[in-house]
């Protein structure tokens, strides 16, 4: 396992801090859903996370291949992995009509997972919420990022 757990108030926290540096060291190029509740980004050094925000995400995101990647059993899958990551990150949402956020340095932002569903049940929350779509941004050569993340973890 890769990261500190932390239990609290009947919640299991886990924390990671990772570092990259250049192009070989994007560490989620592609774009993707988290398979949590909800997850903290915080860009200590660099840029932050690329998201799809808006109103228009049922028009701009491929909810079948995005949802396909999470469960490994979508028909499309051989053509979205065969791919490069570019052509697959354009398959997956389409930019000419997409709103993309780029959070700044030090900047947090608090993503919604495919898990939101299994915990806003647990809790009497709302559970109409659509998971945030989002990736790492392509670093220069040179470029370092060192990145924060906190999760919420569901006992299975």
């Amino acid at each position: 396992d890769d990261g500190q757990h932390h239990h609290a108030g009947g919640y299991t926290f886990k924390a990671r801090i990772v570092a990259t540096r250049g192009p070989t060291g994007t560490k989620c190029p592609q774009w993707h859903v988290d398979h949590v509740p909800v997850r903290w980004i915080q860009s200590l050094v660099g840029p932050g996370c690329e998201m799809v925000v808006g109103n228009n995400t049922k028009e701009s995101i491929r909810w079948n291949l995005v949802n396909g990647l999470n469960k490994n059993t979508n028909d499309d899958e051989d053509f979205v992995l065969e791919e490069s990551v570019e052509d697959r990150n354009q398959a997956l949402v389409r930019n000419e009509v997409a709103q993309i956020y780029a959070a700044r340095e030090q900047e947090a932002v608090m993503l919604i997972g495919n898990r939101w569903v299994d915990y806003a049940k647990d809790a009497s929350r709302v559970s109409n919420i659509r998971p945030v779509v989002h990736k790492s941004p392509t670093l220069p050569w040179g470029c370092e990022r060192v990145l924060l993340t906190q999760d919420i973890i569901l006992d299975d």
